[in-house]
């Protein structure tokens, strides 16, 4: 019908009157007295009750003999289970080590040797005597103590003017609160005047700089036409020189064509002329060159005898390279059996330590 139908608000109930009587001390002793009311009723309602009778408990039964049975059997699995005999390790198997644990262990006792020469000379140059130090502790204490106190006797003597300082500090600060607020009205009138000031300033300002810019972009438009003539009369001449170029690249272009073309003529010509005399060639001297004019032309026999030559430097080559190779090799394994001699050293060294160690230990023990 076009009418909004409006919600009507829902009654809420009048508050009960003997909600405000009630406390919170009362409601726990309401909650308490329940509590144990019901915990009366709960034990005068079983305290009557029978016992469960179970004609079970009067029947024979072999639960001795079934627990004594399955004993049995787990002391017999457990008879049947041997447990194999400890390894002995102490056969002084030889474990073999690769270079690069060799230098590894090499480089590990290189280090602890420098580390305990380190630590006997940092031993050797700072031992001193500490009489000094302990005294100098001392003396600090003593001083650290003499302020405490002096600082508590302070803190007592101005808690004791602390009620007339504070007094006097309050009146101190009302008045220079007065004062503060009457400068900062002051203030806040003369800082109005100069913003004024300075917005009249900035607009007159604002109106040169306009000034300046309009002129500035004037000038600037016609600098651009100026410079876009000249841009323009530089196109034009470097057009034309780029003409006159491509006309002498064209000329040249085209006598270079032709003089090719000439040198093509000619090297067919001497090329039939070669094959006509490459029909007409009698045996072939090996100690003759082909005579053509080349550089470094050479005859059969000389090109065997320089092959020859090549092939023995070639051989003696890798001939010197396998003997230096064999020759770092022996030297790598010198260096590798000097270390793993140095190795073996320490750690014997090691071990007896440890066993000594653990000697003195068995021996404290006892």
């Amino acid at each position: 019908n076009g009418h909004t139908l409006v919600p009507k608000a829902p009654k809420a109930r009048p508050v009960p009157k003997t909600l405000n009587d009630v406390t919170l001390a009362d409601l726990d002793a309401q909650a308490r007295e329940r509590r144990e009311r019901i915990r009366k009723e709960v034990q005068q309602r079983h305290s009557k009750a029978a016992e469960f009778d179970l004609t079970m408990n009067d029947r024979p039964n072999n639960i001795e003999r079934l627990r004594a049975q399955m004993e049995e059997q787990r002391r017999r699995e457990q008879n049947r289970f041997r447990a194999k005999p400890v390894p002995q390790f102490d056969t002084g198997a030889v474990v073999k080590m690769t270079y690069a644990a060799v230098l590894r262990e090499d480089r590990l006792y290189q280090k602890r040797q420098e580390e305990e020469a380190q630590a006997i000379r940092d031993y050797e140059m700072n031992m001193r005597d500490a009489s000094e130090y302990e005294e100098y502790q001392k003396r600090v204490a003593a001083e650290e103590e003499a302020e405490r106190e002096a600082e508590i006797q302070r803190r007592k003597d101005e808690q004791s003017l602390s009620a007339a300082k504070a007094a006097a500090a309050r009146q101190a600060a009302i008045e220079e609160n007065q004062q503060l607020v009457a400068d900062m009205r002051q203030e806040s009138v003369e800082m109005r005047q100069k913003r004024e000031a300075l917005l009249r300033e900035q607009h007159e300002e604002n109106l040169r700089k306009k000034e300046a810019i309009a002129s500035q972009r004037d000038a600037a438009r016609r600098k651009q036409d100026e410079l876009l003539v000249e841009k323009k009369r530089i196109v034009a001449a470097v057009n034309k020189k780029k003409e006159a170029a491509l006309k002498r690249r064209e000329k040249a272009r085209r006598r270079e064509l032709k003089e090719k073309k000439r040198l093509i003529k000619q090297l067919q010509a001497a090329a039939a002329a070669a094959a006509e005399r490459a029909k007409r060639t009698p045996d072939v001297d090996p100690t003759a060159t082909s005579g053509l004019g080349l550089f470094g032309e050479l005859s059969i026999v000389e090109l065997k005898e320089r092959l020859r030559l090549m092939k023995r430097r070639e051989e003696e080559e890798v001939e010197r390279k396998r003997r230096e190779i064999l020759a770092q090799k022996r030297q790598h394994q010198r260096q590798m059996m000097q270390k793993v001699a140095h190795v073996t050293k320490f750690r014997q060294a090691a071990a007896q330590e440890a066993d000594e160690r653990r000697k003195r230990q068995v021996a404290q023990a006892q």
